[in-house]
């Protein structure tokens, strides 16, 4: 196995974990926003489109997590991202799915086809 592999394979675990907390569309919203710089629990609910309860709910699993670090000032709660392995994730999620150049992104089931992913055929199940 190849080191990189064998390394991926000892942290799956960690790497397994990360992943289902982006799979919410609301959390990954949420942390999207707060890669532009910190955001109050207020700004993040009308981003996130979740009731209150919801969205301090996934606030606290991101806290507890330490994906996002919090700061009190007075009554308000600010949120940013604490973690800089999600912060990389997330810019490469920005980068492949942000749509800036109007250009049309192939469907996720022919990217191991497409010239910018070759590499993907050699890991597909």
């Amino acid at each position: 196995m190849m080191p990189e592999l064998e390394s991926i394979d000892s942290n799956a675990p960690q790497v397994e974990k990360l992943l289902k907390l982006l799979a919410h569309r609301g959390r990954l919203m949420v942390l999207c926003n707060l890669m532009e710089g910190e955001r109050s629990a207020g700004d993040l609910e009308s981003v996130a489109k979740l009731s209150q309860s919801a969205l301090s709910q996934h606030l606290a699993k991101l806290r507890e997590e330490k994906i996002v670090a919090t700061r009190r000032d007075a009554q308000r709660i600010y949120y940013r991202l604490a973690d800089q392995r999600t912060r990389t994730i997330l810019s490469c999620l920005t980068q492949t799915f942000a749509n800036e150049l109007g250009a049309q992104q192939p469907p996720v089931d022919q990217l191991s086809e497409s010239p910018a992913a070759p590499h993907m055929s050699k890991y597909s199940a």
